[in-house]
């Protein structure tokens, strides 16, 4: 996929498929699977991101009890 993309030619036609049918199929399964890669890419970023928030708040809220300036402690 990435060389047809550098190329900027269909995969089918870069594989040399002669089925126009074939070649549509083919092409639109590639961009069907690569565009849920990114997707699947992009929703773990974000769950990996909101796993690092949710970490950094707990050391927040461990470090203020230790240190006893949770409202309501005084």
């Amino acid at each position: 996929m990435a060389v047809a993309r550098l190329r900027g030619v269909p995969p089918s036609e870069l594989l040399g498929i002669g089925c126009d049918w074939c070649a549509y199929c083919l092409d639109e399964a590639l961009l069907v699977r690569e565009g849920a890669r990114a997707k699947r890419e992009m929703d773990e970023a974000e769950e990996q991101t909101e796993h690092d928030r949710r970490i950094q708040a707990t050391a927040e809220s461990a470090s203020a009890a230790a240190h006893g300036s949770l409202p309501g402690l005084m």
